[in-house]
């Protein structure tokens, strides 16, 4: 299922979106400082009430292997059902790597070097971009840096 909300404002529409999934883990992928800065933060606080969410920042940009796969490892732990990412590019990347990962992980550095095919965990993605670009970010494409 795509669902696409557009518009001024509308990051408040995240409850509608949320209801069409049957979830009750979260994991929440933002950037460290841009999540607060951007004000969706504030937007996304009471929409997110009802749900155990797991933050994840601990990444730079330019997404890392390594930082991937310890997103992946806390989305696994946390056993989530859905992704929210709010960012740039880079947060969009590694929200769509710890999926890749998250049935994976073992295989993460084939799988980056694109020798192993993904097994589809089938947990949906919610991207909230905070920035204007190519549209790149909604492709099913990733970045990931090695070493």
């Amino acid at each position: 299922m795509q669902i696409v909300q557009t518009g001024i404002g509308s990051i408040g529409n995240i409850e509608k979106v949320l209801n069409n999934y049957d979830v009750s883990r979260i994991l929440l992928v933002t950037g460290r400082k841009s999540f607060d800065s951007s004000g969706a933060k504030a937007a996304l606080g009471a929409s997110l009430r009802d749900y155990k969410v797991t933050h994840f920042d601990d990444f730079d940009i330019n997404p890392k292997l390594n930082d991937a796969k310890k997103g992946a490892e806390l989305a696994i732990k946390n056993a989530i059902e859905l992704v929210i990412c709010v960012g740039g590019g880079s947060v969009i990347d590694m929200a769509k790597l710890i999926k890749a990962l998250y049935a994976n992980i073992s295989k993460a550095d084939s799988l980056a070097k694109g020798l192993t095919d993904i097994i589809d965990p089938s947990i949906p993605i919610i991207a909230i971009p905070t920035t204007a670009g190519s549209g790149s970010e909604s492709t099913h494409f990733a970045v990931v840096y090695i070493g």
